[in-house]
């Protein structure tokens, strides 16, 4: 079995709304919200490990807390973006580049929601 069909296997089927119109939603929805889902657990980890490092209270503003961790840290961001590009396939890849600014931005955003949603 090729890398491609592995990589694919593993990803757990998300019920969207067909309601994509651009290329970058599209992706967002076939390919990075399965991949999120497969790493939900280890995205929950890293925040709580984020959180802890940085000593950051999350009763009050956590969204904006977060946010702004992950803003003065472009390596924090490219971390975070790493543990799901790391599950793309090579022709998935390609296409994550050609849109890399938006779909990076999306990632992290998806990411930090389901977050925000779990704790």
């Amino acid at each position: 079995m090729s890398r491609s069909k592995k990589l694919k296997s593993l990803r757990p089927e998300v019920e969207v709304a067909d309601t994509s119109f651009t290329a970058q939603e599209i992706f967002q929805n076939k390919v990075l919200r399965p991949i999120l889902k497969f790493q939900n657990n280890l995205i929950l980890d890293w925040f709580d490990s984020q959180v802890e490092h940085n000593k950051l209270r999350l009763k009050e503003n956590a969204e904006s807390n977060l946010k702004a961790l992950l803003a003065k840290s472009p390596k924090l961001q490219a971390e975070l973006k790493g543990m799901i590009i790391g599950h793309l396939t090579t022709l998935e890849y390609r296409t994550y580049q050609e849109y890399s600014k938006d779909l990076g931005r999306r990632i992290v955003q998806m990411a930090l929601r389901r977050y925000l949603s779990q704790r």
